[in-house]
């Protein structure tokens, strides 16, 4: 059996979270028998020559359905013999390529969300930055503007969710899904569809190992790990909560792995609450970091797993995240592997961060419970369900 995965840009495991999923799905379809190409939009800058011979990408890197890429993407499928196309970026402009009006019966297609269906509009208000400054009357009045504007900007949102998830449905075989809850949102969108269509894939470890080390050999860490951005990180509010319970814990530190756009009004906030332990580090290998702390902090509007928080459960640290998506609930268990806090209670999320800087048997014990929880996301266990998909997609055609 042939698979291909499409994506926007090339996969490169210690980009992104998406290309360490499909590196690690990939190389366990690899040890099957497979075999497995990589279709790219677009090479990076610092594209690793090393794995050219996974990668093909599509002549055009500006335009997605221009007549050069599909006339590429027809060819490339029938002399490489792709059965299942997999594409990594269902509610994304890659699905302008992988759809059925395209590539007609060329190919089976698996479409996969990585994202909530629902939650970004749920709390749509959360994306938007409203800064009611009054002596900037030019920054008041458009936030003013876009807070009056808000009602129709949703509406226009759920119009567009619903239009896409209905295209997305139609013209694939199969939607790839990262949590059980997410179906019933997909239903409500999408008019007569099945749940036959659905499957729920989780996202795998993309540590290969655990990590059986002391918790006494840990340091009083808080960490984070992710981009520095405003609309779904949102890490302004962890530095608030930090703000309120720094001078408790003179021994404890918080780093911040990571980079992005907000970084520089992130490190302006720091200076005027004055927090002395506080310390952005840019894009490192989180590993070392995972291995160090004692406790991970999350603070998204939403998330579609939240990949950060099985990696650094691998790593005994116990997580902390709103309970603000679906797939937390699959990942994490309230007061048994972790916190989960009430949707951006930012006094109760310190409440429950204080509690685990000061009890240390506490923090022990859900951390343990975190490490054996993630067992459940072995690329093994979650290789078997997408071999499942593709054995089921195939069952009635030689693939």
């Amino acid at each position: 059996m042939n698979i291909a995965f499409f994506f926007e840009s090339d996969i490169n495991p210690i980009k992104g979270g998406t290309e360490r999923v499909t590196w690690s799905v990939a190389k366990y379809l690899i040890s099957k028998g497979m075999k497995v190409v990589f279709i790219a939009h677009q090479k990076r800058n610092d594209f690793d020559p090393s794995l050219l011979s996974y990668h093909r990408f599509l002549p055009d890197s500006v335009g997605y359905d221009t007549l050069e890429n599909i006339r590429y993407l027809q060819n490339l499928i029938q002399d490489e013999g792709i059965d299942i196309l997999v594409n990594q970026g269902g509610l994304s402009d890659e699905v302008k390529l992988c759809n059925k009006k395209i590539l007609q019966d060329q190919v089976k297609i698996v479409s996969v969300i990585h994202y909530g269906i629902l939650e970004d509009l749920y709390y749509f208000k959360e994306f938007l930055r409203f800064q009611f400054i009054w002596n900037k009357p030019f920054i008041f009045i458009k936030s003013l503007l876009r807070y009056l504007r808000m009602p129709l900007l949703k509406r226009k949102a759920v119009k567009n969710r619903k239009n896409q998830l209905s295209f997305l449905y139609r013209n694939s075989d199969a939607i790839v899904l990262l949590s059980e809850g997410s179906k019933d949102d997909f239903l409500q969108f999408v008019d007569n569809a099945k749940k036959e269509k659905l499957f729920v894939i989780p996202n795998p470890n993309t540590y290969e190992k655990i990590h059986e080390q002391s918790l006494k050999n840990k340091d009083n860490i808080v960490l984070y790990v992710g981009r520095l951005s405003y609309s779904q990180k949102r890490v302004d509010r962890l530095i608030t909560i930090w703000k309120n319970i720094e001078y408790q814990f003179p021994e404890w530190k918080f780093l911040i792995i990571g980079d992005g756009p907000e970084r520089t009004r992130l490190e302006a906030l720091v200076l005027k609450y004055k927090l002395k332990r506080i310390s952005f580090l840019g894009y490192q290998d989180p590993e070392v970091y995972y291995q160090k702390a004692r406790i991970f902090c999350l603070s998204s509007t939403c998330e579609g797993f939240g990949m950060v928080l099985t990696e650094a459960m691998q790593h005994k640290v116990v997580p902390m995240a709103f309970d603000s998506y679906k797939a937390l609930h699959d990942i994490v268990e309230d007061k048994k592997n972790g916190f989960v806090i009430p949707p951006f209670d930012l006094s109760a999320y310190a409440s429950r961060l204080s509690l685990l800087m000061k009890d240390f048997r506490l923090c022990a014990q859900l951390a343990e419970n975190a490490q054996e929880k993630v067992l459940e996301f072995d690329v093994e266990k979650i290789g078997e369900k997408w071999m499942s998909l593709f054995k089921f997609l195939c069952q009635n055609e030689k693939c």
